[in-house]
């Protein structure tokens, strides 16, 4: 065993990953339980098990399906999501506020920027922090996810969590998240169980500075995401002062409900100057709802959530769609805002975004500000070592489109150290300008939310 040096490090990281039908759709990955450290000391944790969605080919009796069984296993699957759904409903009001609060900080770009995160993701990310923190340090973190302590912030997390989890072939949604402890950190291992049993985080103990340590991550991270953020994954590299890591990874999968066809070369109005882009069509009967300078129309996933678009009136800045109160109140619930339903003619671009964003500043600027100071921080639910403190936090994310599905993933990464009404004529909706996004899951958590200035 190696003794601790005069300088430690924590890394929290948190890895959000939407994997749908892309061009070159990856497979689903199942939870990420395979990759072990050098170490045999490992604890699993027990997973939930929820019914799949029922496949018909899986009820054939002599070459025939059996549609009195598939039908009645189709709607099991519909009742338990419909009970697991709404365990998750009192939890949706401080994740879109998060969310609200989120976008106004990290959207904020202009130009031909674009910019993509994962409210839900680091919304967990932090909430796994909470839980290694205690004091003021836990307060403001929790004041900034809108819990009212921790036991309320585990209650949420949990609904969330099976809310969004479904290993089926139909929809994919697979949720997983780690505990890598080096092996010099003098640790709590109540605090190893509580994360197992409110978090379903596998841990493992080892030497995280050893070439077996560090590729066993990368390998659970590459495996985790189903090998979309092979790269990024590749990239994390502990120092040598590491102690703990801890990742969460949101894997989805599924198709438009219509899909997109004739896709055609058009203009795209980017703030830079028109652009040619791949622009998808479809038509379809649906409602496009109306506010102030604004429009919007979400395109379902199949047996799954939606991705709403919102499409600001000419002359109107993105900005102001982000940060208006009525496009929020829209994501939850849209029954109030005004609406048109017809056929609806949408056009919308192909998408292939990146952002790589810095949350330390946008954190401190939220109110969280004792964890980055080691003479503050408190991280006693973790070790009684003195003098750990969050030194940077990076989000990274990519959202990809095309006319069958869609695919995204994003990480988070936090390194702790230590110092010494029917229209009869056709709706067009034309995303040919900048707009804003919001990909939501089956219970209306938000999982994605950007801004497209320039499709590329």
């Amino acid at each position: 065993m190696k003794y601790i040096n005069k300088k430690l490090a924590c890394l929290l990281l948190s890895l959000g990953m939407l994997a749908g039908c892309a061009s070159e759709p990856v497979e689903p990955a199942p939870p990420a339980t395979t990759a072990k450290p050098g170490s045999a000391d490992m604890l699993e944790p027990d997973l939930p098990e929820f019914m799949p969605y029922p496949m018909a080919e899986d009820y054939k009796e002599s070459g025939n399906v059996n549609y009195e069984k598939y039908d009645k296993a189709v709607s099991s699957w519909y009742a338990q999501q419909e009970k697991l759904q709404s365990r998750s409903q009192p939890y949706q009001d401080p994740l879109h506020q998060f969310a609200e609060r989120m976008s106004g900080q990290l959207l904020n770009v202009s130009g031909d920027q674009n910019a993509v995160y994962s409210p839900l993701n680091i919304y967990i990310a932090l909430s796994m922090l909470c839980k290694t923190t205690d004091g003021n340090t836990r307060s403001q973190i929790m004041d900034l996810l809108g819990a009212e302590d921790i036991t309320v912030l585990r209650d949420a997390v949990s609904a969330l969590w099976e809310a969004n989890y479904n290993t089926g072939d139909a929809v994919t949604s697979i949720l997983s998240n780690s505990l890598w402890l080096d092996e010099r950190l003098a640790y709590r291992p109540e605090l190893r169980q509580r994360l197992a049993d409110d978090y379903h985080a596998s841990s493992y103990i080892g030497d995280l500075d050893s070439d077996t340590g560090i590729n066993a991550f990368r390998n659970w991270l590459d495996h985790a995401t189903g090998g979309l953020l092979k790269d990024q994954a590749g990239g994390i590299s502990p120092t040598e002062y590491a102690v703990m890591i801890l990742a969460s990874a949101i894997y989805y999968r599924g198709k438009w409900a219509v899909s997109f066809g004739n896709t055609t070369e058009e203009i795209f109005h980017s703030p830079e100057g028109e652009i040619m882009c791949d622009m998808m069509h479809s038509e379809d009967t649906g409602t496009v709802y109306y506010g102030k300078n604004w429009k919007a129309i979400a395109q379902y996933v199949l047996n799954s959530g939606r991705m709403w678009i919102v499409l600001p009136d000419e002359g109107t800045d993105v900005q102001d769609v982000v940060n208006d109160p009525a496009v929020r109140k829209l994501l939850k619930d849209p029954a109030d805002c005004e609406s048109r339903h017809g056929d609806i003619q949408l056009s919308v671009p192909k998408l292939d975004i990146v952002s790589d964003l810095d949350l330390k500043d946008t954190l401190i600027e939220m109110g969280i500000t004792d964890v980055f100071d080691p003479q503050t921080a408190d991280y006693s639910p973790l070790s009684d070592q003195k003098g750990l403190y969050l030194d940077a936090a990076k989000h990274a994310a990519r959202l990809k489109t095309d006319e069958e599905g869609i695919e995204a993933a994003a990480y988070t990464v936090l390194i702790t150290n230590e110092t010494a009404i029917f229209i009869d004529e056709p709706i067009e909706f034309t995303a040919d300008r900048p707009f804003f996004f919001s990909l939501q899951a089956a219970d209306g958590s938000p999982l994605f939310e950007g801004i497209v200035n320039t499709p590329k």
